[in-house]
């Protein structure tokens, strides 16, 4: 998690405000709407990634989120391990956004979660809960989900027997803004990119055909 300067935090606030207060509501029976209900954890739309790699073995493409006290909580990794026997997997860091107290008895168990994506697409993955952070895989069989995940602009996730609802949306002026944010911070170099060049990217580290 970074700490934000306080001018770099008056630019993330102002990206927060510019923010549509507008919420749009479904059909009858139909599956409720991403923008409805609570309130969206807003992440930045682009994938940062550091070369060499911060963890060994392992390329991790990260995006992040902003609290009212303007803490950069890191709250969504694209994780990519070099060795091609282990899946890719995305991970979902809980701690400072979401209500996972309420979905889980415990701090470790595996669990079915069900998504709605920018609206138009329903599903279920397995996951899998380690304290305050969901991980998902990537399989031959949860392929096409787990993509369609990576590239939204929207998903709704319920999780646990309470189906506790959570929303992650992407804020385009919170994207355009990080890079400023960060080189205030003076943050660590990284690289900014896009979910097909990430995706490409972590093929290549990989050695997958493309």
């Amino acid at each position: 998690m970074l700490r934000v300067s306080m001018i770099a935090a008056s630019v993330a606030l102002s990206a927060m405000l510019m923010c549509p207060a507008s919420a749009q509501t479904g059909t009858k029976g139909a599956e409720p709407r991403a923008s409805s209900g609570p309130s969206p954890v807003y992440v930045n739309g682009s994938w940062l990634v550091q070369k060499p790699d911060s963890v060994p073995g392992k390329r991790i493409y990260r995006r992040y989120s902003f609290t009212k006290d303007m803490d950069l909580p890191n709250v969504m990794l694209f994780q990519c391990p070099k060795e091609r026997r282990e899946f890719v997997h995305l991970s979902l860091e809980m701690k400072r956004v979401g209500p996972i107290g309420a979905a889980f008895s415990t701090e470790f168990e595996d669990f079915q979660a069900r998504f709605l994506v920018d609206d138009k697409r329903s599903f279920s993955l397995p996951g899998e809960l380690i304290k305050t952070e969901l991980f998902f895989d990537r399989t031959p069989e949860t392929a096409d989900d787990f993509d369609s995940l990576l590239m939204a602009q929207e998903f709704q996730m319920r999780l646990g027997q309470r189906q506790v609802r959570v929303i992650f949306k992407v804020l385009p002026e919170f994207t355009k803004a990080l890079p400023d944010i960060l080189k205030a911070m003076k943050a660590p170099p990284a690289s900014f990119l896009t979910t097909q060049e990430a995706i490409r990217d972590c093929r290549l580290y990989r050695a997958e055909a493309s």
